[in-house]
């Protein structure tokens, strides 16, 4: 199902939400939030032009608007967020040994979250992740809750000297832009043959227009 775009209303034109019933969701529909594409299952808007308004008045129509007005029944997004954490100080603590079972770990808290983690790869000392938010949660919350027990899930099972940056990154991406951020962490061991962390990271800065300092990027 495509979204469909609506035309600009001309000069005194009205937007009425009629009175038949609203279609219900189909039966098994997937969630709006997380589907191949967006659904927004409830709510019928008829647009009436100016023309059609003068038209209906002059013919004696009622043209009051209705009592009641439906609001929209879901709350419909598609946020996605490219997240990257480094472990403190970008000491190698993400050791290969635990290093699949962390980013599965990370993938099943974003779950939890009822969002997607679409890949998470990274290196030694730091992280990336590609994740379909709700938006219920916020950025900020997202990385707080996903740093926080991760690095206790490690420090009880693995390492107990283990310990993250203190701060993130947090850039959007568009759906159009998608298979590039992933094709992009997927690469991350090639990638960083050539680049440390430290390069790639004001790099994204630099791409994204983000003004910084870089005596208080790292912690």
């Amino acid at each position: 199902m495509q979204p469909t775009a609506c035309p600009e209303l001309a000069e005194g034109a009205r937007a009425v939400v009629p009175k038949p019933e609203t279609q219900p969701s189909p039966e098994g529909a997937k969630e709006s939030h997380f589907g191949p594409a967006l659904v927004i299952h409830r709510g019928i808007v008829t647009l009436v032009t100016a023309g059609a308004f003068a038209w209906a008045r002059k013919s004696g129509r009622d043209t009051a608007a209705p009592e009641r007005v439906r609001n929209m029944s879901h709350t419909c997004g598609n946020i996605l967020l490219h997240l990257i954490f480094s472990t403190h100080e970008r000491r190698p603590l993400i050791k290969p040994d635990f290093r699949p079972d962390l980013f599965a770990y990370l993938g099943g808290i974003v779950r939890e979250m009822n969002g997607t983690a679409l890949i998470i790869n990274g290196a030694c000392d730091h992280v990336h992740m590609l994740v379909r938010a709700r938006p219920a949660h916020s950025a900020a919350e997202i990385v707080r809750i996903v740093k926080t027990n991760s690095s206790r899930w490690v420090r009880e099972k693995w390492d107990a000297g283990f310990a993250r940056q203190t701060g993130y990154g947090v850039f959007s991406v568009s759906e159009s832009g998608l298979a590039a951020v992933t094709k992009y962490i997927a690469s991350q061991e090639e990638h960083h043959k050539k680049h440390s962390f430290q390069e790639e990271f004001v790099a994204f800065l630099k791409k994204n227009n983000v003004a910084y300092d870089e005596r208080y990027i790292w912690g």
